[in-house]
């Protein structure tokens, strides 16, 4: 077998059609990546008669003259074949010491444990297996500790099997929870819209949604600019840019068809005595529609242009299998109206309508793995029904361990300056 560069068509196919595929080892990705500062290795492992058997897209990133090397997400390889997995990590490390590497970081993207209660999960049969096979290679586990914190190396998952509700929105919206359902059956009620952005001078309102959101959360780095790119980079079947948001004329013209209606249900009932409970339940509900009304004003004042932007997320569906709920954003303000549900609904609809069998909703933190100020994101990813991932981590091996040393310290030094 012989580890070689492969073209972007051959690793996007690849990587289409392999179960553990991910946008983080496309080809679009390599490209993204390229214009932040790393430099991608695009590989492939071929059996005999030029059969791809594995695929690594290897990000490299140089200091002193000496480079470090990622493949976050991979490689691409049937782990439970010892043979091909133990020749694709040979070469690798072979590659990367031809290439001035000091250091290999591979994330498998195995399966560690899983379940629906934090307290409870499940170990996954063959995952301990394959990875005491990279530690006979020379790989050693990072610890958890060293890498959680790190929003590029996730390793807890929320994940929702599709398989089940193809061509059956009543079964999907069921396999919500209560208080999910609500929401959804809300957005629709006020008649929230999802569009998808097609268009990259379309994407200013959808950026600030995601970039006020990162603010308010303490995120940093990320500008329009950042969104044009990952826009540009991914075939739009490969990255959904949707974002759900309020037509103001059609709310307005339904709070005022609700408002005549109960207006003149209440006028029928007001003369009959034993009818006074439900004028009473009537003029409350007149009471909450014409403060809506009131509200209207504020709203057109927040809007951009017709509509007002409420929620706005990125979806990649680079694998076959699995569409990744990767970035999003909302406006807090107008929480009420469930654009992020919405988004959430819209985009699993579709994934079902392509056959996609897994809908990951990526990076997941709460009081699980001592992240609590993250656990309300959990119980919104939750309240869709699916299960936690808690997957493999980093595996590392150090091909110079002197200069990997020798960079560490000066790296130590740098931030003591900083400081």
């Amino acid at each position: 077998m012989q580890l070689k560069p492969i073209k972007p068509s051959t690793l996007e196919q690849f990587v289409a059609q392999h179960p553990l595929g991910s946008f983080v080892q496309s080809a679009a990705n390599a490209k993204r990546v390229a214009q932040l500062g790393w430099q991608p290795h695009c590989l492939g492992l071929f059996a005999e008669g030029e059969r791809l058997v594995a695929t690594a897209v290897l990000y490299e990133w140089r200091t002193l003259g000496y480079s470090e090397f990622e493949c976050l997400q991979g490689p691409l390889v049937d782990y439970h074949n010892p043979a091909v997995l133990s020749t694709l990590l040979t070469e690798l490390k072979k590659y990367v010491k031809a290439h001035k590497g000091i250091l290999l970081r591979l994330q498998p993207p195995l399966i560690l444990r899983q379940g629906s209660d934090p307290t409870q999960l499940l170990e996954v049969a063959g995952t301990a297996k394959a990875l005491q096979q990279l530690e006979k290679t020379g790989f050693r586990a990072t610890p958890p500790q060293q890498t959680d914190r790190n929003a590029r190396y996730v390793r807890w998952f929320f994940a929702k099997d599709l398989s089940s509700y193809h061509h059956d929105d009543a079964a999907l919206l069921k396999s919500f929870d209560a208080k999910t359902r609500s929401c959804v059956k809300a957005a629709t009620k006020y008649g929230v819209a999802v569009r998808e952005i097609t268009a990259v001078d379309d994407l200013a309102p959808f950026a600030k949604l995601l970039i006020d959101t990162g603010t308010r959360r303490g995120f940093s780095g990320r500008n329009e600019e950042f969104y044009q790119q990952l826009f540009r980079a991914f075939h739009r079947t490969q990255a959904w840019f949707l974002i759900a948001e309020l037509d103001l004329a059609g709310y307005q013209a339904r709070l005022s068809a609700q408002q005549d209606a109960l207006q003149t249900e209440r006028d029928a009932l007001a003369t009959e005595p034993d009818k006074q409970g439900q004028v009473k339940e009537l003029d409350n509900q007149l009471t909450a529609v014409s403060k809506r009304l009131a509200d209207y004003e504020t709203l057109r004042q927040a809007a951009s242009g017709d509509v007002l932007p409420l929620a706005a997320a990125i979806f990649m569906h680079t694998s076959d299998n699995e569409v990744v709920y990767f970035l999003s954003g909302s406006d807090d303000q107008h929480a009420k109206f469930s654009g992020s549900y919405a988004l959430q609904y819209a985009a699993m609809r579709r994934a079902i309508s392509l056959g996609t069998q897994r809908y990951n909703f990526y990076g997941t933190s709460g009081n699980f793995n001592g992240f609590p100020e993250q656990e309300g994101v959990y119980h919104f990813k939750k309240g869709f029904g699916g299960q936690l991932e808690e997957r493999a981590g980093c595996y590392e091996y150090i091909a110079r361990p002197f200069m990997h040393q020798v960079i560490r310290c000066v790296r130590a030094a740098r931030k003591i300056i900083a400081r």
